[in-house]
């Protein structure tokens, strides 16, 4: 496997010259562009790389910052040339318009993609009209017995207005992607970490309606969720500090979601995606510290599926902690390349939602929210 990252800006576009990389075989290879603002917007460097690789899988999302290697980045494309030696590559994509839309387009993504040497699905959907849980969830149903998937949902920053896939050279609202990785020589490790605390006791949730959460145990969550916040409650970038754990029946927590915003008129909570009745929660909270330590112990655990350095890897993290971390956001960056080790060539992204498979999982993935995916690649 060959990885060649290249950084495009608008005030001086491309970094470095393609002459590494002269030559990708179609079928081997694949061109991951993740990028933001002004610089995504443009059209040139698009145009470039569908003349120099005209036949080349040229994909992509919009995000709330790119990750190069170590450095988070701003307004800029940040582009990495993919060639595997064997493995094959194909894509798929499809219409996301709606929430109500979310499952069949995860399922539809999957079907069009399972084969017998299906290895791996590398997914970026609409990071905003999209109901993560029923997509990961059509996602993983449709999915072969073996075959995982990772990715995340397109970002919009701090504007939350639009986001963006790419496919070829256009750019488009309301679809979701995927790559399928064909072959028995690639190996895949997955890690998926957040690093949050739970505090207070389990819960139960016992009236929710989509992402609206109206009780908790009989109580008004937004009622209870003042009593430990107070105030703070109203505050749309301080609620991100305490989402909300979701627990398996041995009460350990196996995915998080982030809490939107409060509606005092609705005396409701807003989640980013659906958490239905019956669902046993507790609360979460984190320290700059827990979180950036959380950042390494997800390359560390997908680095337990594998006996060498990985080639390539793929790092996508929740806008919810850039938002927490604040001045300290860059350092996450920091903190997956040095567990990963610096020879490892780091692609990635902040999301609207990651989707990655937990420990002991063997098919599919999951929705998450709040947490640090990394996805490593090795091709024997």
């Amino acid at each position: 496997m060959r990885v060649v990252q290249n950084l495009w800006m608008p005030d001086r576009g491309w970094r470095d010259t393609w002459e590494s990389m002269s030559e990708l075989p179609p079928e081997r290879s694949v061109l991951l562009a993740l990028g933001d603002g002004e610089a995504w917007e443009a059209s040139s460097w698009r145009e470039e790389l569908r003349a120099r690789f005209p036949n080349v899988p040229l994909v992509g999302c919009s995000t709330a910052g790119e990750m190069e290697g170590a450095t988070l980045r701003e307004n800029a494309v940040s582009l990495s040339a993919v060639s595997f030696d064997a493995v094959t590559v194909r894509t798929a994509s499809t219409s996301l318009a709606t929430l109500e839309d979310s499952f069949r387009a995860g399922r539809s993504l999957a079907l069009a993609l399972g084969a017998p040497t299906l290895r791996h699905v590398l997914v970026f959907a609409e990071g905003i009209a999209v109901q993560g849980a029923d997509f990961a969830r059509g996602l993983s149903e449709a999915l072969p017995e073996g075959v995982r998937a990772s990715g995340g949902m397109a970002g919009d920053g701090f504007r939350s207005e639009s986001t963006t896939l790419l496919e070829g050279d256009s750019r488009s609202s309301g679809r979701a992607l995927a790559l399928g990785l064909y072959g028995a020589s690639l190996e895949v490790g997955c890690g998926v970490f957040g690093g949050w605390m739970p505090f207070g006791p389990p819960r139960v949730i016992s009236r929710a309606q989509g992402a609206f959460l109206m009780e908790l145990d009989g109580r008004n969550a937004l009622d209870l969720l003042r009593q430990y916040m107070g105030d703070g409650i109203f505050d749309n970038e301080r609620i991100m500090a305490f989402p909300l754990g979701i627990c398996d029946e041995g009460g350990h927590v196996v995915a998080v979601r982030a809490l939107l915003r409060t509606e005092l008129q609705g005396r409701r909570v807003v989640t980013v995606g659906e958490i239905p009745e019956g669902t046993r929660i507790r609360f979460l909270r984190g320290s700059a510290e827990n979180l950036l330590d959380g950042a390494g112990e997800a390359v560390r655990s997908a680095l337990k599926e594998h006996r060498r350095a990985p080639d390539w890897a793929l790092a996508v993290g929740c806008f919810g902690r850039r938002c927490f971390l604040g001045h300290r956001a860059g350092e996450e960056a920091q903190e997956v390349t040095g567990a990963l080790g610096a020879a490892v060539p780091l692609s990635g992204f902040l999301s609207y939602g990651e989707l990655a498979p937990v420990a002991g999982m063997t098919q599919g993935c999951l929705f998450h929210n709040e947490t640090m995916t990394v996805t490593t690649f090795v091709e024997n």
